[in-house]
């Protein structure tokens, strides 16, 4: 028993790591489209392979990069990123064409691509070798893409949570998620879109917030411990309707999903250690 006291909060912190309520990143499916004419005939019948192989490169290179999603190959799913390969639209009647590659958000309207060049016109006729080095030049071509416009065009489309925690000090959000489980640091930018209850009646609702600080509030109540260590959005007292929010209870705020617009990458990212990996021992061995 003389453990106890110690031994209490820290289980408590533990289970925080994994609040009630916790939600999953959204889930997006990438794939990988070759539409070169001369490089489809090169390839023939080890296209299906190429482009198997270009969309795992993808979905490594979006885990690594943009971390408040988690991404897999395939083309099933609500939410869709498709990498295409062709010639750039401007050069397809020159004999030496550059080409580009053009990331799609699938089903969006009007649609939302982000493109950039692969080769320039003056390579287009080199030699192309086997899957291997092709997958590792459409890797490096990856690194060239505009980040901050791939989150702004692309990924702010998809929403990663539906529910959130309104705060009033100061005013902003307890978003289901850590920062670590995001790998999301501070500053980054979010849009939560929500409904509230005004004298007029429900009426929709759009706020910016700022992630600013490790949810950790003086006094712990039953109602705020699930949330501790979450990551607190707050918005800015220039929002044009920050009064409303602030004066609302907080059952009178509805909230439809929340969007990431400006992300700025956690680094190092390390994510909270699960309880089920801890050893609750009284004492050193």
């Amino acid at each position: 028993m003389k453990h106890l006291a110690w031994i209490l909060p820290w289980v408590l912190g533990l289970a925080a790591a994994s609040p009630a309520g916790a939600q999953e990143r959204p889930e997006v499916t990438v794939s990988f489209e070759l539409a070169v004419p001369r490089w489809v005939s090169f390839f023939d019948r080890d296209q299906p392979e190429l482009e198997k192989r270009a969309a795992e490169a993808l979905a490594q290179w979006l885990n690594k990069e943009f971390r408040f999603a988690s991404y897999k190959p395939g083309s099933a799913g609500t939410r869709h990123l498709k990498l295409r390969l062709g010639v750039a639209p401007e050069a397809e009647g020159r004999q030496r064409k550059e080409t580009q590659l053009r990331l799609e958000l699938v089903g969006q309207n009007p649609p939302q691509a982000v493109t950039w060049q692969f080769r320039p016109e003056n390579t287009y006729s080199a030699p192309t070798s086997g899957i291997e080095p092709f997958v590792k030049e459409i890797e490096f071509r990856l690194g060239a893409m505009d980040k901050q416009l791939l989150v702004k065009q692309l990924l702010s489309k998809i929403p990663i949570a539906d529910r959130a925690d309104l705060w009033k000090d100061p005013v902003g959000w307890v978003i289901p998620y850590r920062k670590a489980e995001l790998c999301m640091d501070f500053k980054s930018l979010l849009r939560v879109e929500s409904q509230l209850q005004t004298g007029a009646g429900v009426a929709p609702r759009e706020f910016l917030a700022q992630a600013s600080t490790d949810f950790q509030p003086p006094n712990v109540s039953a109602a705020t411990e699930p949330m501790r260590g979450r990551l607190f959005t707050e918005v800015a007292s220039t929002h044009l309707h920050f009064a409303e929010l602030g004066a609302a209870k907080p059952g009178a705020v509805a909230i439809r999903a929340i969007y990431v617009v400006e992300y700025l990458p956690l680094e190092p990212c390390v994510a909270p250690v699960p309880p089920a990996a801890v050893s609750f021992r009284e004492g050193p061995p």
